[in-house]
């Protein structure tokens, strides 16, 4: 009997740890199994972000190149505009540099005649005389400037001027009254003298403190001026 209940017993407790057995294998398989699961999904996660990266930069290179068509397209335009720009850039720059030689005339201060208001005043005294010979030189004129200068100069400078080198003579003398201009800016008359038989004119300009002297000679009704500056 007591063999019996022993029998039993140790059936009873090896089924017991059977079971046991089994539900620890069981629980091993499922644990191995989410592992798996886990290490699958471990495994999945860097492609889904390599995927999505890839996306991106696929977006960012579509992006940059429809930039870079766009680029191209102005470039293009421009280059069919860079003729007209071209000359619109030469036409400004000589406007410019004919603006830049261009002096801009100063208004003369007060009690002084300027360059810009010099007038032909005839010969009839010798302030006019003066004003006249700067005016013809001012304006390049040959003809009013030997009516205003003494026989002397003619003789001395014109005579005996074959005709067909006359045309040769004016474009010196213009070119030589343009050179005695250049620094004229304004004068006064500011006193006169007797000397000889010529009255001595005593010019001032307002940018100088310095006097100067030009003679003028009286022929017939007309003054004449006796030469440049002494």
């Amino acid at each position: 009997m007591i063999k019996w209940i022993l029998l039993i017993t140790s059936f009873v407790v090896l089924g017991a740890a059977l079971l046991q057995w089994q539900r620890a294998a069981g629980l091993n398989v499922l644990n191995e199994k989410l592992r798996a699961d886990s290490t699958e999904s471990t495994e999945a996660a860097p492609d889904t972000r390599s995927s999505e990266e890839e996306k991106a930069r696929l977006k960012e290179e579509a992006r940059d190149l429809l930039k870079l068509r766009n680029e191209v397209t102005q470039l293009r335009k421009q280059a069919k505009d860079l003729p007209g720009l071209r000359a619109e850039n030469e036409r400004l720059q000589k406007a410019i540099q004919g603006t830049s030689q261009t002096s801009v005339p100063v208004p003369a201060p007060e009690g002084f005649t300027s360059r810009e208001a010099l007038a032909n005043m005839g010969t009839a005294t010798p302030e006019a005389a003066v004003q006249t010979y700067f005016w013809a030189m001012g304006e390049q004129n040959v003809q009013s400037y030997l009516q205003t200068v003494t026989p002397h100069f003619l003789e001395q400078h014109a005579k005996n001027i074959p005709p067909e080198q006359m045309e040769q003579f004016n474009q010196r003398l213009q070119s030589a009254m343009q050179e005695q201009m250049k620094g004229f800016s304004n004068f006064r008359i500011v006193g006169q003298e007797q000397q000889r038989n010529m009255v001595i004119v005593k010019l001032q300009s307002s940018v100088s403190s310095k006097t100067a002297q030009i003679g003028v000679k009286l022929y017939g009704n007309e003054w004449r001026v006796e030469g440049p500056f002494f």
